[in-house]
């Protein structure tokens, strides 16, 4: 990914070219993935360690597949959350750059 150039004129820069907002849409995508994550655990570990249904081996490795893509569909929100806060951030520093707010 290319990092972000700057702030917009109307946003403070938080550092590396991200908004308070910016940073703000990080933590709640990261903070929603953790939650789920927890969710997750909760239901299907509670103890620090997954047990399948079943002591078939059919029944545990579709389970298995049946976890991973859901842990896969949590982190696939995630990334694309943020790829959305890394392009709204390059368009802005975009925007400043070719288009910068005039003084009236």
């Amino acid at each position: 990914m290319t990092p972000p150039l700057g702030p917009t004129a109307s946003e403070p820069d938080a550092g590396g070219g991200y908004t308070e907002r910016d940073l703000a849409e990080t933590c709640a995508h990261i903070t929603e993935l953790l939650s789920e994550c927890a969710s997750l655990m909760q239901a299907l570990g509670p103890e620090g360690r997954w047990e399948p249904s079943s002591p078939d081996a059919t029944t545990t490795r579709a389970e298995a597949a049946q976890l991973l893509a859901t842990m896969s569909r949590l982190l696939a929100r995630t990334r694309h959350g943020l790829r959305k806060v890394d392009a709204r951030a390059r368009q802005q520093a975009y925007e400043l750059e070719h288009y910068p707010p005039h003084d009236l």
